[in-house]
């Protein structure tokens, strides 16, 4: 222990007994007392101090957490009881434990941590709310950077019925659901395109099922009349490369992306 001016004070070991015979030594900074079995001990010093410069002392470890009321130390005038953060007791240490052990579960789980660290705490009832657009952000940064692969990425997304959709890629105005897998064509919008690079009828549709990669939904977005358009084919299967690389080989598609959200 150090007091105010720095000065370290030195005891024996009979002086730093404390009621439960236990002996303890340490070093705080100074004006910081943690209270390590010596209560009666540092009462007394305080009070010898207190008759000479009147400092204020505060203190924070105790050996019952939390100290009883009625405790001369927690009482006197020139001591403040300020918040244990060191987790050094049982009780604290078994708190932080459980604590840490139901997040580290709930994350596990897939769910959200309410303590990220230099985070502020969500309410369980916030959390809920926020989930899904988590999961939108989480998604929407996904699905750029496997667009940025191809060139510069637009994207917007939105919560619709409870599900993410897509609702924009580049200029295109397109409304498909991120709950699939999803094969992005970008194509010259032409006279037979879709028969061409559809489900059954055309050639990427056929090249989907000799790879046993079945399409759930298919739509086309585009800007200009016969101009750019843009495929959205959802497909219930992961990726197939060598599916993919004839998919590139369509004609008209001028560029293709695989989405694995």
């Amino acid at each position: 222990m150090v007091d105010s001016g720095g000065e370290k004070i030195q005891r024996r070991d009979g002086e730093m007994e404390g009621r439960d015979g236990k002996v303890s030594t340490g070093y705080c900074w100074p004006g910081n007392v943690g209270l390590l079995g010596w209560e009666w001990w540092l009462l007394s010093w305080i009070d010898e101090r207190d008759e000479m410069t009147g400092d204020k002392w505060p203190l924070n470890a105790f050996i019952e957490e939390p100290p009883p009321i009625d405790s001369k130390l927690v009482q006197h005038k020139n001591v403040i009881v300020t918040p244990h953060l060191g987790a050094s007791t049982k009780e604290a240490q078994e708190g932080v434990a459980i604590e840490i052990a139901e997040v580290v579960g709930g994350v596990l789980r897939g769910e959200l941590s309410t303590t990220t660290v230099n985070a502020p705490m969500i309410p369980p009832e916030l959390l809920l709310e926020l989930a899904t657009y988590v999961t939108l952000v989480e998604k929407l940064g996904r699905l750029v950077v496997q667009l940025l692969d191809n060139g510069n990425a637009s994207v917007e997304e939105n919560v619709k019925y409870e599900i993410l959709h897509v609702t924009s890629v580049r200029s295109f105005s397109v409304d498909v659901s991120l709950e699939e897998n999803l094969i992005l064509c970008h194509q010259v919008d032409q006279l037979s395109m879709i028969g061409r690079v559809g489900n059954i009828l055309g050639r990427v549709g056929n090249i989907l099922g000799e790879h046993n990669m079945n399409v759930s939904f298919m739509s086309i977005a585009r800007t200009i009349y016969r101009t750019k358009a843009i495929m959205e084919i959802e497909v219930d299967e992961e990726s197939d490369m060598n599916a993919l690389k004839k998919i590139g080989e369509v004609p008209a598609v001028e560029e293709f992306v695989f989405l694995d959200l």
